[in-house]
């Protein structure tokens, strides 16, 4: 289940006791245009918008008076904004860009407006509207079509291999990517493999993509000097992943490429730890998988993807070092199938060579977990959502002169 379809469900439930802290003695001068729009622009409207991935828009007063008590009870459940890092020991600085947490004075502005009665303001208080140009997150050089695809009601897709040429009549270096599904409801994920021309695209494993569409994960923009290469006359091999929710439709996917103005001081590219060789048995409520690398050469880690079906309970990367050391780079407790994140650092991480990556992730198959299809079976790796994944995918960049 798309984690969009819960909030239909959630606004079913009871609200309750308020989610957030304390509001009694705080200032009940709090209204939607001066206060909750800013709140609504820095954590919601990027997926909650028109033309946007989720199923309904937070942009108007209208929009969030609506759905104040599905936002109380989204934030008491910890559910929304969705994220999943492991706080930081000791109060430290978080070391994500990205991390979508819900600081206590917006969770103090929410409160207080829920309960002052949801006070609309002047809109003259209001910040300006984000603009997304035609939808895109992103002001996008370049507009690629996939083919159309007919996604049936039900069963079972087959994966889909759509080669979509670019037709560039020069190697570009694209700092910005976004990948938008028609019908996201259907579309589990997609990767994209840049194949160069005269390669054969089964050549590729498959799974070191040059972007991805995952659930909470469509807009990759990196910072000045950093770029992926996409070479003169080069295809792009998208691989569809669908899963029917009982209506049949029909899905075109588009990508979108921003150009950077000048050629970038690194390559980005994208590695997995993968380990493909794995049995889960039945009943098994923490099952636990690994996979590893030693570097061969420095990098520069700019963040994670890690990736699991329906079973995923946990991941976690390690830097080990030559003598055996070990740090964590990344623990993710609570997995969440719904929302499969990219983590990226605020500032690229440097592992030296000889540094082994690991890459570790726990399996829930028994009848305690609410989103296994069957319990009672051993379960292997496969490309469906019933079958199993196990993938930690690296995202680094390499100095460009010598990563040719």
């Amino acid at each position: 289940m798309r984690v969009f379809r819960l909030f239909s469900f959630l606004t079913l439930l009871p609200v309750g006791m308020s989610p957030f802290v304390a509001a009694a003695d705080l200032d009940n001068s709090v209204d939607y245009h001066a206060d909750v729009s800013r709140v609504m622009q820095k954590h919601c409207v990027e997926c909650h918008r028109e033309k946007g991935p989720a199923p309904f828009s937070l942009e108007t007063f209208a929009d969030v008076e609506g759905n104040a008590p599905m936002i109380q009870e989204v934030i008491r459940r910890g559910t929304m904004p969705p994220w999943f890092a492991a706080p930081e020991a000791n109060g430290k600085e978080s070391p994500w860009s990205n991390g979508r947490i819900l600081s206590e004075t917006d969770k103090e502005t929410l409160a207080v407006w829920i309960k002052s009665g949801l006070p609309e303001g002047d809109a003259k208080d209001a910040p300006a509207p984000l603009k997304f140009p035609d939808g895109w997150n992103i002001d996008p050089n370049a507009l690629y079509k996939a083919r159309s695809v007919n996604v049936k009601a039900t069963g079972v897709m087959p994966y889909e291999y759509i080669m979509v040429p670019t037709d560039e009549d020069s190697d570009r270096w694209v700092d910005a990517i976004q990948i938008r599904p028609g019908v996201p409801e259907v579309v589990h994920h997609a990767l994209v493999i840049v194949v160069p021309p005269g390669r054969d695209p089964h050549d590729s494993n498959g799974i070191d993509y040059w972007a991805a569409y995952v659930p909470g994960h469509s807009t990759q923009v990196y910072p000045k000097g950093y770029a992926r290469k996409l070479p003169k006359g080069a295809s792009l091999l998208l691989g569809m992943h669908y899963t029917p929710n009982g209506e049949a439709t029909i899905d075109q996917t588009e990508i979108a490429l921003r150009f950077a103005k000048a050629a970038p001081k690194y390559e980005v590219r994208t590695a997995s730890l993968v380990n493909t060789d794995f049995t889960i048995p039945p009943g098994a409520n923490n099952h636990k998988i690994t996979a590893s690398v030693r570097l061969p050469r420095d990098i520069r880690i700019l963040g994670f993807l890690p990736h699991s079906h329906l079973r995923g309970k946990a991941a976690r990367y390690e830097a080990i070092s030559r003598s055996g050391k070990s740090s964590v780079l990344l623990d993710v407790p609570a997995y969440d199938f719904n929302w499969q994140l990219f983590y990226e650092y605020r500032k690229p991480q440097k592992v030296r060579r000889g540094t082994t990556l690991k890459y570790t992730a726990w399996y829930d198959n028994s009848e305690n977990n609410p989103a296994n299809p069957n319990p009672d079976i051993p379960v292997h790796w496969g490309n469906q959502t019933f079958d199993e994944m196990h993938i930690g995918y690296v995202e680094f960049i390499v100095p460009r002169k010598s990563s040719r």
